[in-house]
């Protein structure tokens, strides 16, 4: 019962909405089920569920579908048709912007899914969309992430009060309570950007590489730099995935391996950083990293990395 599938998927509780991933898996695998004859349910379905403006849960839980449709038989892809997956795409960039977190990730997941399907003109379509995401928010103010959320206001305001009494009239408190601020709230739009684009590289593999030029790079570099531990993880495992980008003939080299000391320089950054995720997140990337060189050309990057990859081992 098809209709049982899509009230599991729009269910406030995450494991009614696994149980409706896994019933419509099931039902797509079926070899007994009609493609020609389902196939315009499955896609209305879906459809319902990503432009549900009213709960988020549905909305996810429609990008979930799209998740299970996308690594469907083939057959099932093909008989959505082209236009299905241009409707996707423009609703997966739509919901980059959500409120809530993780639509925003599963809208990620499903534009790195639609380029493992359709190729690496998905990113080409999306390329703008999906950079904007990361440069508007690259920066912010306190006081403008007050407005975005209610919930960013009560923590500003729970930090700003706990440091005044701590410092009573210390001109600096609320200076202090701002970076204590940006480095452990989450940054709205920024970090889930950045695994958005993560899984886009996945998705489109070494096509990927020949998207990646200088501008590409600088932003990649700012966010490995940036105040907020969140952004500094998720641009880390980008650059995993980037640095991953490697021709399988070997006959070209990835365009961020050709950036060597400007990346070993950021790694050794992020290995020494003060929070756990990140450095765990550098490692992974340092491995990357040094695995897509040559023999001979790590041991001019053992200066700056090995001290610190010994330390966190």
């Amino acid at each position: 019962d098809m209709d049982a599938v899509w009230s599991k998927l729009r269910s406030h509780t995450r494991l009614e909405r696994d149980c409706g991933v896994t019933e419509l898996s099931k039902f797509l695998s079926n070899d007994k089920c009609r493609v020609d004859e389902a196939v315009e349910s499955v896609k209305a379905g879906v459809l319902s569920l990503v432009q549900d403006a009213a709960h988020w849960e549905s909305r996810q839980g429609g990008l979930l579908a799209s998740g299970v449709v996308l690594k469907a038989e083939n057959e099932w892809w093909v008989a959505c048709g082209e236009e299905f997956g241009d409707v996707l795409m423009i609703k997966a960039l739509e919901l980059l912007h959500d409120d809530e977190t993780r639509v925003r990730l599963q809208a990620g997941e499903v534009l790195g899914l639609l380029c493992q399907r359709n190729g690496c003109g998905v990113y080409e379509k999306s390329r703008e969309a999906i950079l904007g995401v990361i440069r508007d928010n690259l920066d912010r103010s306190v006081d403008a992430s007050v407005e975005q959320s209610s919930e960013t206001k009560s923590l500003v305001d729970k930090l700003t009060h706990t440091e005044l009494q701590a410092s009573h009239e210390d001109i600096n408190a609320a200076q202090i309570a701002a970076e204590i601020f940006h480095d452990t709230a989450g940054w709205k739009g920024l970090d889930t950007g950045m695994r958005c684009l993560c899984y886009v590289v996945d998705g489109c593999g070494i096509q990927f590489d020949r998207f990646v030029d200088s501008e590409f790079l600088h932003l990649i570099f700012s966010a490995l730099s940036h105040t907020n531990r969140f952004v500094r993880e998720s641009a880390f495992q980008l650059l995993a995935s980037l640095v991953k980008c490697n021709p399988s003939d070997g006959a070209a080299r990835p365009s961020a391996i050709t950036h060597g000391r400007e990346l070993s320089h950021a790694l050794g950054k992020g290995l020494a950083d003060n929070w756990s995720q990140v450095r765990l997140a550098a490692s992974v990337a340092t491995r990357e990293f040094l695995l897509g060189l040559k023999d001979e050309e790590r041991a001019e990057h053992f200066s700056e990395l090995l001290p610190k990859m010994c330390l966190n081992r």
